[in-house]
């Protein structure tokens, strides 16, 4: 299955944009890079078939989850992105969640 998750911008905009991405059936979030924290919308342990939330509350952890023959996950693409001059850093990633129960999800 193919599945979109989507960042969740900081600000006013965040709530909005959240509810917008749930109501779509997509999972949003914010990643603290600084604590490595994740910070999930409601319905994601529900989307990405994980039965444990905490096992999706950080950067490192969820990296745990992904298909280890795939390219490189999330935390490695940003942080070798170039630093973040306060706007953000743009990537583009294609990779493998391998929630619980076997099976992969592919995300953009």
């Amino acid at each position: 299955a193919e599945m979109a998750i989507a960042p969740v911008p900081a600000g006013p905009a965040a709530l909005h944009t959240r509810e917008i991405i749930t109501s779509l059936g997509q999972a949003a979030y914010a990643w603290a890079i600084d604590t490595d924290r994740l910070e999930w919308s409601a319905n994601a342990a529900a989307i990405l078939g994980i039965a444990d939330a905490g096992r999706i509350g950080t950067g490192r952890s969820y990296a745990a989850l992904l298909d280890p023959d795939g390219p490189a996950g999330r935390y490695d693409t940003i942080l070798e992105g170039g630093a973040d001059t306060g706007t953000g850093v743009a990537y583009q990633i294609e990779y493998c969640l391998l929630p619980d129960g076997g099976g992969g999800l592919f995300f953009r």
